[in-house]
């Protein structure tokens, strides 16, 4: 997909949700975290899939803007940022993203 994404992916096997998405987290973006809390699940961002929300806590300190290259499919430079959940997506973000975002805001 093209524009601005979340970190997600796919747990492995019968892996714990918050384990995954710490897996995922580290994959995607480098930032080691620990996970504070499970959001509510939602089957309203992606038809046919259950998406789950971990909130984290980073193990050190995170700077507003970042690059990770990741290994996985070839390989993948991902640059991050920070949003805000007071703030709506725009058309930058994939209508799934912007339910995500929603979802998120809603609930954390």
């Amino acid at each position: 997909m093209a524009g601005l994404q979340l970190v997600k992916g796919t747990r492995e096997g019968s892996e714990p949700i918050e384990v995954g998405a710490l897996r995922e987290l580290a994959e995607e973006s480098g930032l080691q975290a620990e996970a504070l809390r499970t959001l509510p699940s939602s089957s309203a961002i992606a038809e046919q899939q259950l998406w789950h929300f971990v909130v984290v806590s980073a193990a050190a300190p995170v700077p507003e803007h970042w690059r990770h290259f990741t290994q996985d499919d070839g390989g993948h430079r991902f640059e991050f940022f920070w949003w805000p959940l007071e703030r709506q997506p725009g058309p930058e973000w994939h209508p799934m993203f912007q339910r995500a975002l929603a979802h998120i805001a809603r609930h954390a």
